[in-house]
Parts: C-alpha cells; sequence; structure tokens
C-alpha cells in the first residue's frame, strides 16, 4: 500500500471537540500520527511525501462557497466579542434548511 505523509500532518492538532454534548480533549494529535506511521513502516509499507498540487483541483471538486469558508473563517471568527481558540460549531443544519447561514457559528456547522 502506499502511504503519503508530510512532517505538516504533525501540525493538525485540535485542542477539543465536543461528544456528547460535553466538551474534550481531542484524540487527534501529532503522537497518533507518529504511532500509525510507525506501524506502517514496520509493515513494510512505502512512505511517500504528497505533491502540492495548488488550490485548482482542490476548486474542482469542492463549492466555491466552501471554499470562501475556509478562507475567511478564521477571520471572521475571530471578530466575534468573545470568541475561543478553536472553531467548533454548535449549530447545525436541519433537515429542512432552504438557505445557507450568513454567520461564522452558523456556517461553521452548515460546512
Amino acid at each position: 500500500m502506499q502511504i503519503f505523509f508530510s512532517d505538516k500532518h504533525l501540525m493538525h492538532q485540535p485542542k477539543t471537540f465536543i461528544s456528547r454534548g460535553q466538551l474534550k480533549p481531542c484524540p487527534e494529535i501529532p503522537k497518533r500520527a507518529e504511532i500509525l506511521l510507525s506501524a506502517t513502516k514496520s509493515a513494510g509499507h512505502k512512505i511517500a511525501n504528497p505533491e502540492t498540487f495548488g488550490l485548482e483541483p482542490v476548486g474542482r471538486v469542492h463549492d466555491q462557497d466552501y471554499l470562501h469558508f475556509l478562507a475567511n473563517a478564521w477571520r471572521m471568527w475571530s471578530e466575534l466579542p468573545d470568541y475561543a481558540p478553536e472553531i467548533i460549531p454548535n449549530v447545525h443544519p436541519g433537515r429542512n434548511m432552504d438557505t445557507r447561514p450568513k454567520a461564522v457559528v452558523g456556517l461553521a456547522g452548515y460546512y
């Protein structure tokens, strides 16, 4: 199996997530990536560094509104008067929702 790994993967380390209504420490920590990388190497899998293709291919498969949200979410979030250090949605779209939210809190749950 071909495994793609970059040291940039170790940058993914959210601090918290919500589980059954409770704020909990996130299990997605760099140590977990290191354990998985070690296991794949021990199993004899080839490790390759992923290539960078820019955002053009991303735009072919993702909605432009979603990409705009990702590009602007932190700025919008940090403009809130009591923003947290991480964007964690506390509202989510219902099945009868017919419009995209405008506020960052709603957008975080929407996307």
